[in-house]
C-alpha cells in the first residue's frame, strides 16, 4: 500500500478542532470522524484491518466500527468485504 506511511503521518499528527462551542467529548468523536475519513480518502482503498492497525491505539474498536458506520452512513465511505472506498467528493488538497 503506498499511502500506508502517509496515513501513519496523517493519524499520528493530529489535528485541531475549535473548542468554544463543543464539548471535549464532541471534539474527541468529530476528530475521529476526521482522521478515519480522511486516512480513506487519501488512500482511495484500504482493507479494514489495514487501517484499524493503524489507529488501534487511539480507537477502541466500537469506536472504530461506529465511525466507519457514520462514514457509511453519510455515503462517504464503501465497506464491502472488508476494504473500505472512498466514494464521497474529491476535494483538492
Amino acid at each position: 500500500m503506498r499511502h500506508v506511511t502517509t496515513l501513519h503521518y496523517f493519524i499520528n499528527k493530529g489535528g485541531s478542532m475549535p473548542s468554544t462551542t463543543y464539548q471535549p467529548v464532541q471534539i474527541a468523536a468529530i476528530e475521529k470522524i476526521k482522521i478515519i475519513s480522511e486516512s480513506v480518502r487519501i488512500a482511495k482503498e484500504i482493507p479494514s484491518g489495514t487501517l484499524y492497525a493503524l489507529v488501534c491505539g487511539k480507537f477502541s474498536i466500537n469506536d472504530y466500527n461506529a465511525t466507519i458506520e457514520i462514514l457509511e452512513r453519510a455515503n462517504l465511505i464503501s465497506n464491502e468485504s472488508n476494504l473500505l472506498k472512498w466514494i464521497g467528493p474529491e476535494i483538492c488538497d
